[in-house]
């Protein structure tokens, strides 16, 4: 007899909840179950007596966790509260745009002269036929007065080698 009541009361209260089309709106739904005993591990729970058991689920929560764009929703959430954090205190504000500007400005100094020195290709036309001349000169001292000195060799170069369109020196 109590069984009987307590399954009606079961199906009572899942009548009162609206049936499933409710608990697909609502952001909480409900389990509710009967045993005429709640056995564990061998011992009766309930003196041999009807066991009713239930719980509360929050739907909506695991229904939001399935969806695609979940992580676009909690970056506008993160935005607005950095917003809020930043209007709230002036100094943290000013100090965190200032390393931001700081940041940028270094950042932008850098890639300009690696872009300038290794990206780009050089301002010659045809830098492939760009060829290297090195002098070595153990001991300048020693040798002055046998060879003159590097920038007379670089004119002197420059004058008598007539295979090279134009000759720089650096």
């Amino acid at each position: 007899m109590k069984t009987l009541k307590l399954t009606l009361l079961a199906a009572a209260a899942t009548l009162a909840m609206g049936g499933a089309a409710a608990a697909q709106e609502s952001p909480v739904s409900f389990n509710l179950g009967v045993a005429s005993d709640y056995v564990y591990r061998g011992v009766s729970q309930t003196d041999e007596g009807p066991q009713v058991f239930g719980g509360v689920d929050l739907a909506k929560e695991e229904c939001r966790d399935v969806r695609p764009w979940r992580w676009l929703d909690a970056f506008v959430r993160d935005l607005q509260f950095a917003w809020r954090m930043l209007l709230r205190d002036k100094a943290f504000t000013a100090v965190s745009l200032s390393v931001l500007a700081l940041g940028i400005g270094a950042v932008t100094a850098i890639f300009t002269v690696i872009n300038e020195v290794a990206i780009q290709t050089p301002p010659f036309e045809r830098p492939e036929r760009i060829a290297v001349i090195r002098e070595q000169v153990d001991d300048f001292r020693a040798h002055v007065g046998n060879q003159f000195p590097p920038d007379v060799n670089f004119f002197r170069m420059r004058s008598d080698l007539k295979s090279f369109e134009d000759l720089t020196a650096h």
